[in-house]
């Protein structure tokens, strides 16, 4: 029992640890939002004011003012640009800050994923029984014969097969084979999702040197990392890019998600460093 007890103390304290993760996100993206709205907002206020100062004013053309007044011009319009920009980035982190609070994927790092996945497997796989079943009644006897459905359901279903080309509607069916191929592929993905987020259900978070770099396989957070002792160079900067890793503050790493694939990229970071200081 008490064994039973420490492991639902630990699964809370991980899904508290991965709500507080999402959110923290959604924060962090929101904040940047602001940012930039009152930076747009502050170049505008500088634009209003240096055109406000210089109104009904023409350039003077070898008055010694030109040359200050065409540099006020330039600020100006620099300032707009500046303004615009900074508004089209609050626009877009308020995109991924709504999309991020709104996100129902399933996350590998969510402790209920495994659970998550399998109730998802089950959905799919009884839609997938059932449009077979749709189509098995509807070639026997036609949207009539279809049963478990809404009468408005069955004249959708009517109405969708009348609009059907005629050369589509002989031996034809309200879901068609590929319609049912996508569904089986997504079925099958999600079965190997599953079966690999149970395979990897004991990892355990694990670092490693590469001379002075440590490479930390991150479990509970889903990321492999890249710390190193100090800022990296331009060069290994833009090699962590291209592979995909994204600096983050909070952790004060190079990381990406983990996998095969996050694993691969990592090696040919560190391989790029190597030729480097050969």
């Amino acid at each position: 029992m008490v064994r039973v007890l420490s492991r639902l103390r630990e699964r809370d304290f991980q899904m508290s640890d991965y709500k507080t993760r999402r959110s923290e996100r959604v924060d962090r993206l929101n904040a940047r939002a602001a940012t930039m709205r009152q930076e747009s907002e502050r170049r505008q206020g500088t634009v209003t004011r240096m055109t406000d100062v210089m109104a009904g004013s023409p350039i003077l053309c070898g008055h010694h003012s030109e040359g200050r007044h065409r540099r006020d011009i330039d600020k100006i319009h620099n300032n707009m640009r500046a303004s615009i920009d900074a508004q089209n980035k609050a626009e877009e982190y308020e995109r991924r800050a709504k999309a991020a609070e709104n996100n129902t994927a399933i996350s590998s790092d969510n402790p209920d994923a495994i659970d998550a996945l399998k109730e998802k497997l089950a959905k799919l796989e009884n839609l997938r029984d059932r449009m077979k079943l749709t189509n098995k009644q509807y070639r026997k006897g036609g949207a009539d014969a279809i049963t478990d459905i809404t009468d408005a359901q069955r004249e959708t279903i009517r109405t969708a097969m009348d609009d059907r080309p005629e050369w589509r509607r002989q031996a034809s069916q309200p879901f068609e084979k590929f319609e049912l191929t996508n569904l089986g592929a997504r079925i099958r993905a999600t079965k190997k999702r599953i079966e690999h987020l149970e395979a990897h259900a004991g990892d355990v978070t694990s670092e490693e040197m590469h001379g002075d770099i440590t490479i930390r396989d991150d479990v509970e957070n889903n990321r492999l990392m890249l710390l190193f002792p100090g800022r990296p160079s331009t060069t290994t900067r833009a090699a962590l890019k291209r592979h995909g890793f994204r600096w983050s503050p909070s952790n004060e790493a190079w990381q990406r998600q983990r996998g095969n694939s996050a694993k691969y990229a990592a090696s040919s970071v560190l391989e790029t460093i190597d030729t480097q200081t050969d």
